[in-house]
C-alpha cells in the first residue's frame, strides 16, 4: 500500500456502534488492518448523538443494540441531518437475508455486511474504498 492509499484510507471518518465489546475490538483491529480507525459507540442513542456532534463520512451500525437500534437510529440520522452531513451508512448484521437487506434499505441504509467473518474483511474494505468523504 502507498503512502497516498495509506492517507486517503486514514482520512475517512467512521463511527462504529456496537452494544458487544468483544465486537467492537475485533472490528476495531479488521478496521486497522485495513488502514482505518474508527470513534465507537455502544448504542444507536449514541450513534445518533455523535453524528449531531460531528461529521462522519461512515456508520458502521449494529442493527440489534439497546436503546435504539441500528435501524431507527438510520432512520433518524436520515431525517435529521442535513444533505451534506448524510455519511454512508453500513449496516452490522449476524445473518444475512433478502428480507433483513431490503429492512436495512427501507431504513435509510445504503448496504450491509456480516459481523465479523474472515469474508467479511475484503466486504468490509470493498465498501470503505468506495465511500466518498464528506466535503465539510
Amino acid at each position: 500500500m502507498t503512502g497516498f492509499t495509506q492517507k486517503i484510507q486514514n482520512a475517512l471518518r467512521i463511527l462504529l456502534a456496537d452494544d458487544n465489546a468483544a465486537n467492537q475490538r475485533l472490528m476495531r483491529k479488521i478496521l486497522g488492518r485495513l488502514g482505518y480507525t474508527a470513534d465507537t459507540v455502544a448504542t444507536g442513542a449514541a450513534a445518533l448523538a455523535a453524528v449531531h456532534a460531528r461529521p462522519y463520512d461512515v456508520l458502521l451500525l449494529d442493527i440489534h443494540m439497546p436503546e435504539m437500534g441500528g435501524l431507527e437510529a438510520a432512520q433518524h440520522i436520515r431525517a435529521e441531518l442535513p444533505p451534506e452531513r448524510q455519511p454512508t451508512i453500513i449496516a452490522l448484521v449476524t445473518n444475512s437475508s433478502a428480507e433483513l437487506r431490503e429492512g436495512c434499505l427501507a431504513a435509510g441504509m445504503d448496504d450491509w455486511i456480516e459481523k465479523p467473518t474472515p469474508s467479511s474483511s475484503e466486504n468490509l474494505r470493498r465498501l470503505l474504498a468506495a465511500c466518498p468523504r464528506l466535503r465539510l
